[in-house]
């Protein structure tokens, strides 16, 4: 048996990315809401499925740990799963992100085969591409320093202990 406040701090994480990432104030609550909006869950991939149910799986859980359910138990399976959905929102490859990325895509491909012929613009001359970013960070970058911060406060707290 795990210790179900571990699971609920674990949670909380997974609560607060979400509220950071898309704007809300309750977070896989709103995450489970844009599942049901977006695709219909029943008839959807199974790894959109997949995910819903075991979303609603530990948002279920949580609540009977926040209101103090003696009968609540927590499996190392669920604390792996919430660990999963918050990696997956940090590297931007959760199931929600990779609908709208490919949302986008499919609407930028309309968009551009739109346009006449004689509007599209001239394929550029490599010479001439200014690669200057402005100074901003490139999201794989940004990823990747989350990821190393988070392994660091790990393996920090793990030695300390």
């Amino acid at each position: 048996m795990v210790d179900k406040y571990a699971f609920f701090e674990e949670y909380k994480k997974a609560e607060k990315t979400c509220n950071k990432l898309f704007g809300c104030d309750n977070g896989i609550s709103w995450y489970i809401g844009q599942m049901e909006e977006t695709q219909n869950v029943k008839t959807s991939p199974k790894p959109w499925k997949d995910t819903y149910y075991t979303l609603k799986h530990l948002r279920w859980l949580r609540n009977k740990i926040a209101h103090d359910d003696e009968n609540c138990t927590v499996t190392e399976k669920d604390v792996k799963d919430i660990r999963e959905f918050h990696d997956s929102l940090l590297l931007e490859n959760d199931e929600l992100s990779r609908f709208r990325s490919k949302s986008k895509k499919i609407n930028s491909a309309r968009y551009y085969d739109e346009i006449t012929p004689a509007a599209k613009p001239a394929k550029q001359n490599t010479a001439d591409y200014n690669n200057d970013d402005g100074g901003r960070v490139s999201p794989i970058a940004f990823v990747i320093v989350v990821v190393a911060v988070i392994l660091i406060c790990y393996c920090a707290g793990r030695y300390l202990m």
